[in-house]
């Protein structure tokens, strides 16, 4: 009779741990910017779209804020996205060339 061992079940967590994409990734974009690299955390947008937000209540846009503001968040944050996607496309372009 063979005795395995118990497998050790690894947590989401763990299982995550190593790969390249993490939680900063996610939440930020980096954008050049006049040969600057500009790091815009999502957090800052979020804090912007809340004042945008506020104005539109004010002027009878939206009647909850809160949502609107979540909405103009993703946004604004999947635009920038796509603008770094499309630089680093550029990028990698420009140095092929060179």
């Amino acid at each position: 009779m063979d005795i395995q061992p118990k497998r050790r079940q690894t947590t989401e967590w763990e299982s995550t741990k190593g790969t390249i994409h993490n939680v900063a990734d996610a939440t930020a974009v980096v954008l050049g910017i006049k040969k600057k690299k500009v790091k815009i955390k999502k957090t800052k947008i979020k804090d912007i779209s809340r004042g945008l937000a506020e104005v539109a209540y004010s002027m009878g846009e939206t009647n909850d804020p809160e949502d609107y503001a979540d909405l103009i968040t993703e946004d604004i944050f999947e635009a920038f996205k796509k603008i770094e996607e499309r630089q680093a496309k550029q990028k990698k372009k420009d140095n092929r060339s060179a």
